[in-house]
């Protein structure tokens, strides 16, 4: 996990069912290129979390919808690129 987070320079974000569930757009748009990492089925353990918070990489969601993983991908991808 922290090879990918590093790949990024900070520029990454986690889709997470806790996640803030709002500025995904306002956060990235034009940022170039990103990292987006999904969540897997039943969610992010506390260690990866952590290390998400200690990384400074911040959590969005779709609010109260939960997405396939090669949706959430895309939804999230066109919440980036959209002005």
């Amino acid at each position: 996990m922290e090879s990918a987070i590093a790949k990024f320079d900070g520029k990454m974000i986690v889709l997470d069912i806790d996640g803030d569930p709002s500025g995904i757009k306002k956060q990235f748009h034009g940022a170039g290129k990103i990292g987006i990492l999904i969540g897997p089925e039943g969610g992010w353990t506390e260690n990866e979390r952590d290390l998400f918070e200690h990384k400074k990489i911040k959590s969005f969601s779709f609010g109260e919808q939960v997405l396939r993983a090669e949706t959430a991908a895309i939804a999230a991808s066109a919440l980036i690129l959209l002005k």
